[in-house]
């Protein structure tokens, strides 16, 4: 069977074969992609005269190798390929056209909360700000409705098209994400609340709003908690006293490996917050 790369050239090569016609200004483009804890290779069908931030339906090739890889017939990858732009280029999200200014989505940038060591890569070119073994990261939101969430990463052009210093940046991020994003807690049982929102997206990094650890800590008694970041999604809170910190550190460690995606791993650690001061700190973690 071809390896990955011969795949990814005959894809690039071939995939204009099965567009129709209305589709022949379109031309197939490879970038590869810096994505939360992961490196792709897109490809994109973009039109000869575009905007720069002209919006294509991204193709990861590597998982579309492992669609090959199960039945070995290209010609069913390239048609299955071929389908997903011409439903995403006959239905396009709204996304900026050539009139768009981004200092008009200033109440559209939200933040997402990542792992630093996992996305060094990613950080060097985006604004962010760190948090222990953390990093905030920012995003304009574009859709964001029953049907999807589309974003675009804030960059320092981005950034400066909004006319926002990262004081500025940081502050608009805050209060958007509370009202995009709302944090909701849901009860696991008595000693146990998890925080995601109604998107299921970008849910953890509601760690960082004061308020809402004030009500976690009210309301499971304590001032005291443990913070387990089960991924980029959502997090648990239980109380310190009478939970056992190796016992946490094993369930995040197996959660990790067996169960949360690469792409959603936020962390190794498990965190402690405490009322008394409103701080969060690391408490333990594996390697």
């Amino acid at each position: 069977m071809m390896d990955q790369g011969l795949f990814n050239q005959i894809v690039t090569e071939r995939i204009m074969d099965y567009m129709p016609p209305i589709y022949e200004d379109h031309k197939p483009t490879i970038e590869t992609v810096n994505k939360v804890n992961e490196v792709k290779t897109a490809l994109m069908l973009l039109p000869d005269n575009r905007h720069p931030y002209t919006a294509s339906p991204m193709v990861y090739l590597e998982d579309m190798y492992e669609l090959f890889a199960q039945e070995e017939d290209l010609d069913e990858t390239l048609r299955f390929i071929a389908n997903i732009f011409m439903n995403h280029l006959r239905n396009p999200v709204n996304v900026p056209d050539a009139d768009f200014d981004f200092k008009d989505y200033r109440n559209k940038v939200v933040m997402q909360i990542i792992n630093t060591e996992r996305n060094e890569e990613l950080l060097e070119n985006l604004p962010h700000r760190q948090v222990m073994n953390l990093s905030l990261i920012y995003r304009v939101v574009i859709r964001c409705n029953d049907e999807g969430i589309n974003t675009i990463l804030v960059n320092e052009a981005v950034m400066q098209e909004m006319g926002l210093d990262m004081r500025q940046l940081h502050s608009l991020a805050l209060k958007n994400t509370k009202e995009i994003f709302e944090p909701e807690i849901y009860e696991l049982s008595a000693k146990a609340l998890m925080v995601s929102n109604k998107y299921q997206t970008f849910g953890a990094v509601s760690i960082m709003f004061e308020d809402l650890m004030e009500e976690l800590s009210e309301r499971l008694e304590t001032s005291q908690m443990y913070v387990i970041p089960c991924s980029v999604h959502e997090f648990i809170a239980v109380p310190m006293q009478g939970t056992d910190l190796e016992s946490l550190v094993a369930m995040l460690a197996e959660g990790n490996r067996d169960f949360t995606r690469q792409q959603d791993i936020l962390s190794n650690a498990i965190y402690l917050y405490d009322a008394k001061d409103g701080k969060l700190s690391k408490a333990a973690s594996y390697r």
